[in-house]
């Protein structure tokens, strides 16, 4: 009985494990991710888009050197703004703002909702990360609908981001 559970128990960390074995290095970010194995992922020198079947929850990371110009936090938050304005237009709604450190690297975050009339409402949080010399900005979309079931994937892929050794 011992015998099968553990291999029980094996076979559900192994998946736990295996649902994120796939590691993403976006250079010009300097940044790596693990992202889901179903996930279905373009990398391209200036941006890392991950989609996850059924297109529910997306993860963008992308080259954003505007970020060098900001000299306090307020202008950090506003280049936010205006990426996610030039994005998807002025009709969203801001909510929690703010910093916060992921495995040693600072981000500035904004959390926001938009709606879609083809998907439905959609919760995101945008934020602004450095790697070494390289910004990027990195962008967790989810609608409302799939949210429960995505919420704690989203959460370890942004765990999951690290500097490029």
């Amino acid at each position: 009985m011992k015998r099968v559970l553990l291999g029980v128990l094996a076979l559900v960390v192994f998946a736990t494990v295996g649902a994120f074995a796939k590691l993403y290095k976006f250079k010009s970010g300097n940044l790596q991710v693990d992202i889901p194995s179903d996930w279905e992922v373009e990398n391209t020198s200036g941006k890392l888009s991950a989609y996850s079947p059924g297109d529910v929850a997306l993860f963008f990371i992308e080259e954003f050197s505007e970020a060098a110009d900001a000299d306090d936090e307020d202008a950090g938050k506003q280049l936010i703004l205006d990426y996610i304005t030039a994005d998807i237009g002025s009709d969203y709604e801001t909510g929690e703002t703010g910093f916060e450190t992921v495995n040693g690297l600072d981000i500035y975050y904004v959390d926001y909702t938009y709606d879609d009339e083809s998907y439905g409402t959609a919760i995101c949080t945008t934020f602004v990360i450095m790697a070494g010399d390289s910004y990027s900005i990195v962008t967790i979309d989810v609608l409302e609908d799939g949210y429960d079931d995505y919420e704690k994937v989203m959460d370890k892929i942004v765990g999951s981001l690290k500097k490029i050794k």
